[in-house]
């Protein structure tokens, strides 16, 4: 960038240490702007362009760095408040400890009244549930059979501090959506319920209202339900899989 610059408001025929005095003079009307002067060689003039260019990198160099020292040792008071406030709302509580129980190796078993309400498919499989980013989030990884075809999927639930809400986002091997979720738990951390929305392909019906709850019936079991707040016949329950863990 700079070479381009300097190349065009100096001559060609600069060349070491010694250069020609150089004169103002204007620039074509059509390359001109009212504060911009362009140069020509004009007489002798001993100078050291080296010298020159040296003493500006050391200048900058030394500003970067003293720059840097300062900003990383002696934060300003602002500075230092909204670090602090960043590490409160990023810390992990209670309520991340109540995701704790989900951690492990599970067998899942399933049914689903998605297709026919008078006729469940069932399906199992196993899914392993771990912390991820410093225990911020729980990743759960998921595989198994659904409407006859393999399923995987995989999905993020986490405690967002400043809103104050589970947040859960799920993706899967069955369609290209992302689909986010909130919700809150009981006190005991025993009981959640999530809302959010999504698309119905059959009916082309664009973000369906559906709630999830997810019940802990011991450490070693809960079971997952999915509701399409849309059926009003009695029979909102369209997925339910119990999770067993694998000892």
């Amino acid at each position: 960038m700079l070479g381009v610059f300097f190349g065009a408001v100096f001559p060609r025929d600069f060349r070491g240490v010694s250069v020609r005095r150089l004169a103002p003079v204007r620039a074509p009307a059509a390359m001109m702007d009212e504060h911009f002067v362009y140069f020509q060689p004009k007489g002798e003039v001993v100078m050291n362009l080296r010298t020159v260019w040296l003493g500006v990198v050391v200048v900058g160099v030394s500003m970067l760095i003293t720059g840097q020292v300062v900003s990383q040792d002696q934060p300003t008071a602002a500075e230092a408040e909204a670090m602090k406030k960043w590490k409160e709302i990023g810390a992990t509580g209670e309520h991340h400890r109540h995701l704790d129980m989900f951690v492990g190796k599970w067998q899942t078993r399933g049914k689903s009244w998605w297709l026919d309400p008078n006729r469940p498919t069932e399906s199992e499989g196993p899914a392993e549930v771990k912390w991820i980013l410093d225990g911020k989030f729980l990743m759960e990884e998921t595989k198994g059979m659904l409407f006859g075809e393999t399923f995987e999927g995989l999905g993020i639930t986490g405690y967002d501090n400043f809103r104050k809400q589970y947040t859960s986002v799920w993706i899967d091997s069955m369609g290209t959506a992302m689909y986010l979720y909130t919700g809150y738990c009981n006190p005991s951390g025993t009981e959640f319920c999530y809302y959010g929305t999504m698309d119905d392909p059959e009916t082309g019906q664009q973000n369906k209202p559906y709630k999830f709850t997810d019940r802990v019936i011991n450490k070693d079991k809960h079971v997952m339900e999915m509701h399409d707040l849309t059926r009003i016949d009695g029979q909102s329950k369209i997925v339910e899989i119990t999770y067993t863990r694998v000892k």
